[in-house]
């Protein structure tokens, strides 16, 4: 695999940190923070300065360019989580992780005066439980209002988001900035060139599992509105056409139910189960594309290879980059990509999709 090397840059409290040996950074589609782990050069002599840069919660962002001169694309911005000094057979090593700020929402309690919302976006909901005041953005697909919501005591502030929004076609995803993105999860963008068999695939695997995918997706609830039966025998269903039947999944929805979130639950429910039934992992070098774009959660990217049996625009759903300061074998940047088809995030099939027949469903106007 040919070695590709980003010109990285990590900033700790404030303050430079060139003395580092590897590092790997995970942004994903589905977890509201970044992580990242690096691996800090051990120095004796800087012993008592490595424990104090490395406390508490310090502050680290990372920044990373392909250019030169570059000041770089922001990679990471977050605070550290822990850190692992470690002696083995005379070696030491000195690792941390830490988490984008997004972080504070999966580890806050909800806390509320009342506990209960109505008619509000979830990007509202979610600002009025954050008591640390993350950065929360929404893109225009999240704007959607929630008629009445209500949060379980003792559940995180993240707990609650991903319980509101997930029937909703909705994700929470970390942002390079730290903050936390309320989406659809499709961004509509596509990476430059494509990633194909026997020119610029790398090593790579696909997973086609049918088992979780149904013919049948039926939802049924109740709506506190309303005495007659499309208030309090709400049903409504979906089919996936790549499926044969009988086979058929009930939900009983948890919560109160509106007749055409029933209708949009089921379609949700049978397009994620078909996005998910096709999966691939690559690993590719460098962080970029063909044009020179950090891999990104949420874009699409056209992969074609004959023995995975995938020639289509599959959608990344999480990204890991790795880089080693040390030259030759384990050297260099590397990103490994998790993907998907893209329906599983509310993705539409591509036009020039020509994966096997097995991906053909039903197809909402």
């Amino acid at each position: 695999m040919l070695e590709v090397r980003e010109n990285v840059s990590i900033m700790v409290g404030g303050e430079p940190w060139p003395d580092w040996e590897s590092l790997t950074w995970t942004a994903a589609i589905n977890e509201a923070a970044r992580s990242l782990t690096l691996d800090v050069a051990p120095d004796n002599a800087n012993l008592e300065k490595i424990h104090a840069y490395f406390s508490g919660r310090a502050p680290i962002v990372v920044r990373s360019s392909h250019v030169d001169g570059a000041e770089g694309d922001l990679v990471f911005t977050g605070k550290l989580d822990s850190k692992m000094p470690g002696m083995t057979s005379g070696r030491r090593s000195f690792r941390i992780a830490a988490r984008g700020t997004g972080a504070a929402l999966v580890d806050n309690a909800a806390v509320h005066s009342t506990g209960r919302f109505r008619s509000m976006t979830p990007k509202q909901i979610a600002e009025a439980l954050d008591e640390t005041n993350c950065r929360i953005v929404a893109d225009t697909g999240a704007g959607i209002v929630i008629p009445r919501f209500q949060i379980t005591p003792g559940e995180t502030v993240f707990a609650a988001l991903e319980r509101m929004t997930r029937d909703r076609r909705l994700t929470l995803r970390g942002e390079a900035d730290g903050a936390v993105a309320i989406t659809k999860g499709a961004t509509g963008r596509r990476h430059a060139g494509g990633l194909i068999e026997g020119r610029t695939l790398g090593d790579s695997s696909a997973t086609h599992d049918f088992s979780k995918r149904h013919h049948k997706y039926i939802v049924r609830g109740q709506s506190p509105d309303g005495t007659g039966a499309d208030s309090t025998e709400i049903e409504e269903q979906s089919e996936d056409d790549g499926v044969e039947g009988p086979r058929t999944r009930v939900l009983i929805a948890d919560k109160d139910l509106q007749k055409s979130d029933a209708k949009e639950y089921a379609q949700h429910l049978r397009d994620r189960a078909a996005g998910n039934a096709l999966k691939a992992s690559l690993e590719q070098p460098g962080w970029r594309d063909e044009a020179g774009t950090l891999w990104t959660p949420g874009n699409l990217v056209w992969v074609e290879s004959p023995w995975l049996d995938v020639r289509q625009d599959l959608l990344i759903e999480r990204v890991s980059g790795t880089q080693t300061k040390s030259d030759g074998n384990g050297g260099g940047s590397k990103a490994s990509l998790s993907l998907v088809d893209p329906r599983a995030y509310g993705g539409k099939k591509g036009k020039g999709n020509k994966s096997g027949s097995s991906w053909t469903m039903s197809e909402d106007e």
